[in-house]
């Protein structure tokens, strides 16, 4: 004879559940979505000289909710990974990722309201290390972080968001070489 089991599940176990995955990464619990905003760079060309020393993207905070959403955009580029992509088996594979310190942040950020189906633009210049202006296909790939410059504000969007990944040629320059244009 079998016996029915009912197990009682508390709703406060079911919260903190909840909260574990939210802390966890991309996972947020917000008006029953998950990540209404979207995070993407493009790069303002896809090909730069090694004496750039930088490289131009424009970073866009896409809301797909169906309310407005409050956030800081200080929080672009909390994050930002730089690696080489290998054209042969003779080179090397590195990476490199910088953090950005909220506490250097000025106490008095703005905050954008970004309106359902709007997108929150910003253009950022991304220094390059020795290894990131080498000649050759390199990527770049950014995260937002919500709890930059705002997180403890009333209703601002704290949630993390990693940016698609783009990808960039570094090209040698030839002595006497005009510089690169953009197509």
């Amino acid at each position: 004879m079998t016996q029915n089991r009912w197990i009682a599940i508390n709703p406060s176990f079911i919260f903190l559940v909840l909260i574990g995955l939210a802390l966890l990464g991309n996972v947020r619990v917000f008006a029953g979505e998950v990540n209404p905003v979207i995070f993407r760079i493009i790069a303002d060309e896809s090909e730069i000289s090694a004496e750039a020393r930088e490289i131009t993207v424009e970073a866009e905070l896409l809301n797909t909710s169906n309310h407005s959403i409050k956030l800081s955009p200080a929080g672009i580029g909390a994050q930002v990974t730089l690696s080489n992509i290998p054209c042969s088996l003779g080179e090397d594979i590195w990476t490199q990722t910088r953090n950005y310190d909220p506490n250097q942040l000025s106490s008095k950020t703005n905050l954008v309201v970004i309106r359902p189906g709007q997108t929150f633009r910003k253009q950022l210049k991304v220094k390059l290390t020795s290894d990131a202006s080498a000649s050759g296909v390199h990527s770049l790939r950014m995260v937002f972080s919500g709890g930059f410059g705002g997180g403890r504000a009333p209703g601002v969007f704290t949630g993390d968001l990693i940016s698609n990944e783009i990808l960039f040629y570094v090209a040698e320059k030839e002595a006497g070489a005009p510089p690169l244009t953009k197509p």
